[in-house]
């Protein structure tokens, strides 16, 4: 039985990552791996050990979880260091950037490249105070570190975008890094798209949405990052029977003032974060995600999957799987007026050809069969034990 210790820090049961963890470690365990979970104490990963009976998990708290972000960091990554010291692995597998692991992905791209893009547009002042900020200086430290490793046999790149990132801006042998972009519940979108008419009916008493209106919808945490504002705006080229969704957990009031100011109040609606966000997809005719800077969004890869036609922008990594003005549209980064305008009517069009024909929006789905979650964790599971048998 080949022993795997598996590294990350938290846990919400919002997060990418962290849902991409829970399947990893779960496809270990069917492997016959032993898994030790290390992770931040207080953390309310599921019952992995009691729902399907994996007796050979174990979940360590390490660290401490109350000392602030960069207090956070150091505790645990020096907790980390203590830990592999006295315990031996046949595979340390990591989501975080943490030195010590022989195995990596790099789910969430480069904290250098997310902070280049995130200053975009914010003021002299606030872009002053980033390379300032030690829990920033540390994120960046501890990825070089993590990634220069001689220790670290493989780094798993969601993206060719993030792996052309790390190669620029680290020094790694090129041979040592995989890509294998995102993977999604296929069948599960099936079923989603089976029971569309009576998720909608559903979903338009609970919110007291009109069934007459056409919705896009926005999901993502980090409303700045994800380009809430770029979704905003977009909506003032639409027809007034586009309103749009917004889920997600963060300050809606700048987002809520800005659809004010542009006399688009009635049609933007905030829900919040809502726990499986993703039926909202059974409402929506487009998803949008105008984003600065996504490795490659789920959230964006699901909307595929249940046959619906997305916009987002070169900058998100599932541009890659996304088949231009087919089954969604990909704008240029930095946005401008024009383009966002230009992208936007293109979009109109774009649903206007798959909202009421099912087999356009099979077509859709069929793009995207090939990411089905299983053969994506296989293909991680199959290579790592590979190269530790």
């Amino acid at each position: 039985m080949k022993n795997i210790a598996f590294i990350k820090a938290t846990y919400t049961q919002y997060g990418g990552a962290e849902k991409f963890s829970v399947r990893l470690i779960e496809a270990f365990l069917e492997a016959g791996c032993e898994v030790c979970l290390l992770t931040l104490p207080g953390q309310k990963w599921p019952d992995l050990a009691g729902r399907h009976g994996y007796a050979q998990l174990t979940i360590i708290p390490i660290g401490h979880k109350t000392l602030g972000r960069a207090g956070r960091l150091i505790s645990f990554q020096r907790a980390i260091s203590r830990h592999l010291k006295l315990h031996s692995y046949e595979a340390v597998f990591g989501i975080d950037y943490t030195p010590g692991q022989t195995h990596m992905r790099a789910g969430g791209g480069t904290h250098r490249i997310f902070l280049k893009y995130r200053d975009e547009g914010r003021g002299i002042f606030a872009r002053l105070l980033s390379p300032l900020s030690l829990f920033h200086r540390l994120k960046l430290h501890y990825e070089k570190k993590a990634i220069e490793s001689p220790g670290l046999k493989r780094l798993y790149c969601n993206s060719e975008m993030i792996k052309r990132e790390i190669t620029t801006l680290y020094r790694i042998l090129p041979q040592k890094i995989k890509v294998v972009h995102n993977g999604v519940e296929w069948g599960s979108f099936g079923n989603l798209l089976n029971q569309k008419e009576a998720i909608r009916k559903q979903l338009l008493e609970r919110h007291k949405l009109s069934a007459d209106c056409r919705f896009l919808l926005f999901t993502g945490s980090g409303f700045e990052r994800k380009g809430l504002q770029y979704a905003i705006l977009g909506m003032q080229y639409l027809p007034a029977e586009f309103h749009l969704l917004v889920i997600g957990k963060g300050c809606f009031r700048p987002y809520q003032k800005l659809a004010s100011r542009l006399g688009l109040f009635e049609r933007i609606h905030f829900f919040g974060p809502q726990a499986g966000a993703f039926r909202y997809l059974a409402l929506a005719d487009g998803f949008i995600l105008p984003t600065k800077y996504d490795p490659f969004s789920n959230a964006c890869l699901e909307a595929l999957a249940a046959g619906v036609p997305v916009l987002t922008t070169d900058r998100n990594g599932c541009a890659e799987v996304i088949q231009p003005g087919s089954t969604g549209i990909i704008l240029a980064c930095p946005l401008q007026v024009d383009s966002l305008r230009r992208g936007m009517e293109d979009f109109v069009q774009l649903i206007g050809t798959v909202s009421d024909s099912p087999s356009q929006q099979q077509r859709i789905r069929d793009s995207v069969r090939y990411l089905d979650f299983t053969v994506n964790l296989q293909q991680i599971v199959a290579d790592v034990l590979a190269q530790i048998a």
